[in-house]
């Protein structure tokens, strides 16, 4: 038997689209604020140049570096405005953290 295996960031994306746009219509409570748009779009993630590592660049390898952490807080914080947006529609067995 032939197994068919979807890598789980596609599944993730697929139901988070779908979510959102089967919620387009519907109102929000008072004070209930959908997150953005973009947040269901991952950001690309920052790529070292070649070139930086050869010629061992402390300057550029640091720029690297905090590229990197940039974006990866950028990432966390988007995930975290998703989940409080789903906890605040009902799914309450979320743990977020503190709010964004």
């Amino acid at each position: 038997m032939q197994r068919h295996r979807f890598p789980i960031r596609a599944l993730l994306l697929a139901s988070a689209l779908a979510l959102a746009s089967s919620c387009g219509d519907r109102p929000l409570s008072a004070g209930q604020k959908r997150p953005p748009v973009a947040d269901l779009t991952p950001a690309p993630e920052p790529q070292l140049d070649p070139a930086a590592v050869e010629k061992d660049s402390a300057a550029a390898l640091d720029a690297y570096d905090a590229a990197h952490e940039a974006w990866g807080l950028g990432e966390h914080l988007k995930v975290r405005r998703l989940c409080w947006w789903f906890r605040d529609i009902g799914f309450k067995e979320l743990e977020c953290g503190a709010r964004p």
